[in-house]
């Protein structure tokens, strides 16, 4: 039996966290998890970026500000929900021009506005505010598939230029094919 190597790989471990530190977590927590996208953001190499994202430090800090983004998260979204019925109270009295809650009369089009907003967050009616996308597409013809289209091409003009001589000379009334033409032009047109 051989021997295995017992031979650990070396982690780069940092011992505090610096300010370039903190961007790296900052952009990792807004949703970048590419190395080489945080390092041109930073003028850092990928690989020192990679680094730091591994070192133990870094992400015990990474988890700390990953908590407390989450208990952030939490507390709006607690007070929209608490919030939300006060809202759409106002906004149904503003659509319904309702002068007991409001005190005086809603202009028609602030009306009309709230309407088309609460139309808009309902499941079943909202509408599509925009849509962006790019389509892009190719064909890719081998050599074969290439000389087979311009074979066709050059039987499609044979028919053409056919089609084209038995117009003049039905044109020229010598449907028999009669009519003589001392040009070399062929594309003139011969009487009888």
């Amino acid at each position: 039996m051989g021997r295995t190597s017992t031979v650990e790989r070396r982690k780069y471990q940092i011992q505090s966290v610096w300010a370039k530190h903190h961007e790296i977590k900052r952009l990792e927590l807004l949703g970048i998890s590419s190395n080489k996208v945080i390092a041109e953001q930073l003028g850092v190499t990928p690989q020192n970026v990679c680094d730091i994202r591994g070192s133990e430090l870094y992400k015990a800090e990474l988890r700390s500000a990953s908590f407390a983004k989450d208990c952030a998260t939490f507390e709006v979204a607690k007070a929209i929900e608490e919030e939300g019925p006060k809202c759409l109270m106002l906004l149904t009295a503003i659509r319904d021009n309702r002068t007991d809650i409001l005190g005086e009369s809603a202009p028609l089009p602030l009306r009309a506005h709230i309407c088309e907003d609460l139309l808009d967050r309902n499941v079943k009616s909202a509408k599509v505010k925009q849509i962006q996308g790019e389509f892009r597409h190719a064909h890719v013809v081998v050599e074969t598939t290439l000389e087979k289209i311009k074979e066709r091409a050059r039987a499609i003009q044979g028919y053409i230029e056919d089609a084209m001589s038995e117009e003049i000379k039905a044109e020229s009334g010598d449907s028999e094919g009669g009519a003589m033409c001392n040009s070399a032009n062929t594309n003139e047109v011969c009487s009888a």
